[in-house]
């Protein structure tokens, strides 16, 4: 039980980044006003989240309020239900692998 539960959270990991970068730059192309709140350019040059962004990004995300943020842009809107499964996959994951811990 615990090496299933922690292969679901490793390729769970690796689904995040994917999804998170598809839907990054959905938002970059459909709403370049919504992708200037959530992200900023770093001293590299590369996106990163801003600082006071992270917790209304996430909350959007993980309490399926992403439908109502993102009602003018479908496909950012799809991306988002992908990173909501994704992420409540990845959450119950983490139970498990705690649970089988503790017990083991």
């Amino acid at each position: 039980m615990l090496l299933l539960a922690s292969l679901v959270l490793i390729v769970g990991i690796v689904t995040s980044v994917v999804l998170g970068s598809m839907f990054r730059l959905s938002v970059k192309r459909e709403a370049p006003d919504l992708y200037e709140r959530f992200w900023c350019r770093s001293r590299t040059g590369a996106p990163a989240m801003r600082a006071n962004a992270v917790w209304p990004f996430i909350t959007m995300i993980l309490l399926h309020r992403y439908p109502s943020h993102l009602a003018a842009y479908p496909r950012s809107r799809a991306w988002a239900s992908w990173m909501f499964v994704n992420d409540w996959i990845q959450v119950i994951a983490t139970a498990v692998v705690v649970v089988a811990v503790l017990t083991a």
